[in-house]
């Protein structure tokens, strides 16, 4: 611009002093189009052959080209050629939009972390201003971190595939240096320092000779504040700090401002804790303490005092200088009795009976005798006025009051006062605006809006059936749809009367989904963005779309779902570059940022089977770039001592197949042998559907058991030493809702597994084993589960028997709870002498309702039964051995931690009546 507005002032006064008319344009000659449509910017700017031309015409064109998004600077010069006759040069520099993003030299911080800080996004038009602002943010981030010598360079590089050449890569390279350690580190202005120079009673992370982390800082200054809270010092203001660089050191000095200081001493607090009381006043959360103050933390204290239910309650509080910027504060609290409903009262009610009404707001079913909670009640009048409008009721009102003329003034009526008003349901529902679309589209959306008929009236519920037009508009490419509704009402009867013989009335909704599709979406060109060390090709396998494709929200989600599982990305984001409302094709950009492909894990446990046990592994997402997956385990643990080589490859050549192999060492001193296990292992995993795995996996193991059950050591199967070569197939379909805490859905899944001589196993058997789980929701906070497994083993061929370690067994925390690991079987023919021997026939049961409680606590009652038999006989009722119990859970992000008591239904003489399980996870 400064360029243009220079040879623009060159030129006005030479055509000034000429004094002839405004020259005609003889040429125009472009630079730096670099794939611009010339005939379409000499229409924008009107700088064309023929047309005259003066300073005004040229500003007009400079504005014009600058307002271009592809366009960052214009220059325009203007040469005379002959009398009335000019050539025209038009210089333009294209914008730049960064395109691909890459981190250098980041070895003590994160690459991610410096990319963000960089705030540098795919698309964003980059310049020499954006790359400085870059560079400092990330200087500043280093700073923050103790790297005060950081050097940091932010460039940016034409990709060379671009021939537009106005997608950019920008690299940013950094030298870290050092990290500075703390050298001296002061807290100054505080009244009580300890030897340290710190806070008294403050444990911070910071300290001499710990090297310098600003974030770490920032939250040691919250610690210490909060303990200076707690010493009863009123609004201390710790900060900011002060910093002191030199070379590899830095002195740190943290300004400390504190003035009065309150010590507080609550009496006749029985029913709120003095730490709750001490919260409830705030009084070290106040700059200066007077008696409009303590006035108002008496009012607070008193407030909480009669919504828990202490309607009488009295506070008083005093204070009185205790010495210099001392003040002693003294709360005396008399809480009085406590109000208990006397009986509890609905009116107004019709739809819902007062037992329905009393099961919504109290799990017990009983609200009479229970604290007169203001609180409580608020809550209880919400959900109950939240059920009336889920049930199709969007006018109810529900609103509740407490009296206390009881029989005794420590009791209380609490009426909930509710005014239903109409019911409201969907009596008909259709689309309209979809004639230009296919009949199979129109039949989808017909279907999908008709599932409204019938059900209660819903403002959630009619918002969620547009987004569901519209979601089911994009899987069909219809990506820009547009749905509207509009409703009308009629009353009608319902056919009953209410009080008094009045009828009641209702009103029934027609809805009409106004539907405006928008043009049919493809997929254009597609390119990659962000930060990776993965090979382009390895991410794009993983597209779900391609060129041409339709563009669908399902093949973005799936692309994104695929992305994450391929390699270590810690973000996926997919975007469409925008068009015309009209355009039928999108260029799609996805966007990646990769994390550390290496991971290391640590963890200590403890298991019924185990005790005490510890694991570690170590692996690698990424392995050559083309996201391979590689690790070691090791687990040691009391009965089970563990070492296993994987890997991983997600593709078979051309072919999506997850083909993966490991190699294992181990020990297990079980119940009725010990085994020592050299194995191999290689799987392939084919997708066949979205709820349905299938694997087939052959195993090869050298077995030694340095200790056999009695009945197994003279027979062939029984040898110290067994090789086992198998292959087992397996089908699972598994449509739960969440694999770690599941609420609905089911699993059924089926194994058949075969051991013989040309997969070099020395014994040849057949094993099959099905299961069936499923899990449906009761109401609140209640699952019912049900679980079913069945299994059978056969010698096959020459084979003497099977060996101990194919055969099935039960007992213990995930099968039979109340008995101990692997113990249970039929006296005499699975269990001899009390040492069990395994069975080729098991069959197993599970059923539990499981009710969760508040801050992450369940509970659960349970009923396993099953047992394992040999083949040759039947199967009677008595053989079954039963365990129930009562368990208590604790939800973690990885599951329950599960503690359960199971008693032996059928106990036999000699065996304990009940046993503790604790493990992680569920059952089943």
């Amino acid at each position: 611009m400064l360029a243009a507005a220079l040879l623009l002032a060159a030129w006005v006064p030479a055509a000034r002093a000429a004094e002839v008319d405004a020259p005609v344009t003889d040429a125009v000659h472009w630079e730096g189009l670099n794939g611009l449509d010339r005939e379409r910017l000499g229409a924008l700017s009107g700088l064309r052959e023929g047309v005259t031309i003066d300073p005004k015409a040229v500003q007009r064109a400079i504005r014009a080209l600058t307002d271009l998004p592809e366009v960052r600077q214009a220059a325009v010069r203007v040469e005379p050629l002959a009398p009335g006759r000019v050539a025209v040069w038009v210089s333009l520099t294209r914008a730049e939009h960064l395109a691909r993003l890459s981190v250098e030299g980041a070895d003590r911080l994160e690459a991610g972390k410096v990319a963000r800080a960089a705030r540098l996004v795919p698309g964003d038009e980059v310049d020499a201003a954006v790359l400085a602002a870059a560079a400092g943010a990330v200087r500043t981030l280093y700073e923050q971190a103790g790297f005060f010598g950081a050097r940091v360079q932010v460039v940016s590089e034409p990709l060379p595939e671009d021939p537009s050449r106005d997608r950019v890569a920008v690299r940013i390279t950094v030298d870290e240096g050092e990290q500075a350690l703390i050298r001296v580190l002061g807290f100054a202005g505080h009244p009580s320092l300890n030897d340290a120079g710190l806070p008294t009673g403050v444990r911070l992370y910071s300290r001499p000779g710990r090297r310098f982390d600003a974030d770490r800082l920032e939250q040691d200054m919250e610690r210490a504040a909060a303990a200076l809270e707690e010493q009863g010092y009123l609004s201390p203001r710790i900060g900011p700090f002060q910093l002191r660089p030199e070379g590899a050191l830095v002195d740190v000095v943290v300004p400390v401002r504190v003035k009065d200081r309150v010590h507080v001493a609550v009496i006749g607090n029985r029913r709120l804790t003095t730490r709750k009381v001490l919260a409830v006043l705030d009084l070290t959360g106040q700059r200066t303490l007077d008696d409009r103050v303590l006035d108002e933390a008496a009012r607070r204290l008193r407030a909480t005092l009669v919504d828990r239910g202490y309607r009488g309650a009295t506070v008083d509080i005093t204070m009185a200088p205790a010495g210099d910027n001392l003040h002693a504060v003294r709360v005396n609290v008399a809480e009085g009795p406590l109000y208990r409903a006397a009986r509890v009262v609905f009116e107004g009610n019709v739809a819902l009976t007062r037992k329905e009404l009393a099961r919504l707001v109290s799990p017990g079913w009983r609200l009479d005798d229970e604290p007169v909670e203001e609180r409580e009640l608020i809550d209880r009048t919400a959900t109950i006025q939240g059920v009336y409008r889920g049930i199709g009721y969007p006018d109810a009102d529900v609103s509740h009051d407490v009296t206390y003329d009881g029989p005794s003034p420590q009791r209380a009526t609490v009426t909930y006062r509710i005014d239903e008003g109409r019911r409201w349901w969907f009596e008909s529902a259709r689309v309209e605006g979809a004639e230009g679309l296919s009949p199979g589209i129109r039949a989808a959306l017909d279907s999908a809006a008709a599932r409204l008929a019938g059900q209660a009236f819903r403002r959630d519920r009619l918002r969620a059936e547009r987004t569901r037009l519209g979601d089911l508009l994009g899987e069909y490419g219809h990506v820009d749809a547009e749905v509207s509704a509009t409703i009308r009402t009629h009353p009608g009867w319902t056919g009953r009367v209410g009080p008094g013989g009045v009828p009641l009335m209702e009103e029934r909704v027609d809805v009409v989904f106004h539907v405006s599709p928008g043009p049919e979406v493809r997929v254009g060109r597609v390119s990659l963005a962000g930060r990776f060390r993965t090979r382009p090709e390895v991410i794009q396998r993983e597209l779900a779309f391609h060129p041409g494709d339709l563009f669908t929200p399902s093949t973005v989600a799936e692309t994104r779902r695929r992305l994450f599982r391929a390699a270590a990305f810690d973000l996926v984001r997919i975007t469409a570059d925008p068009h015309e409302p009209d355009a039928t094709v999108r260029d799609v950009t996805v966007q990646v940022d990769e994390g550390k492909p290496g991971a290391v894990e640590l963890g200590i446990g403890y298991g019924e089977k185990d005790a005490v046990r510890t694991l570690v592994d170590l692996s690698y997402r990424d392995m050559f770039r083309r996201g391979h997956r590689a690790g070691i385990r090791f687990r040691w643990g009391q009965l089970r001592r563990m070492v296993s080589l994987n890997y991983a490859l997600p593709w078979v050549g051309p072919y999506r197949a997850n083909l993966s192999s490991r190699l294992l060492y181990e020990e297990e001193d079980l119940v009725s042998f010990d085994r020592v296990t050299r194995a191999g292992e290689v799987g392939i995993r084919p997708p066949v559907g979205r709820d349905l795995t299938l694997s087939v996996v052959y195993r090869l193991e050298f077995n030694r058991f340095p200790r056999l059950p009695e009945d197994q050591v003279s027979t062939l199967a029984g040898r110290r030493r067994i090789n086992v070569g198998s292959i087992a197939t397996s089908l699972v379909r598994d449509t739960r809702d969440d694999p770690f805490t599941p609420t609905r859905g089911t699993v059924v899944g089926a194994t058949y597994e075969q051991g013989a001589r040309a997969l070099l196993s020395e014994v040849q058997f057949g094993k099959a084993t099905a299961h069936l789980s499923g899990y449906h929701t009761l109401g609140r906070d209640k699952v019912l589960a049900a679980n079913f497994q069945t299994g059978r083993v056969r010698k096959l061929f020459e084979s003497a028997e099977v060996p101990v370690s194919e055969r099935f067994f039960l007992g213990g925390q995930s099968t039979l709870r109340g008995y101990a690991l692997d113990s249970v079987g039929v006296p005499g023919e699975t269990l001899i002498s009390g040492v069990p021997q395994g069975g080729e026939v098991m069959i197993l049961a599970n059923l539990e309702l499981r009710v969760g409680g508040g801050e992450g606590w369940g509970t659960v009652l349970f009923v396993d039964a099953g047992n394992v038999w040999n083949l040759g006989r039947s199967i009677g009722l008595n053989d079954f051995r039963v365990g129930a119990g009562p368990g208590l859970h604790y939800a973690t992000p990885v599951g329950p931690v599960r503690l359960d008591l199971g008693y032996k239904i059928d106990r036999r003489p000699g065996e304990a009546v009940y046993r503790l399980h604790f493990t992680l996870g569920h059952t089943f």
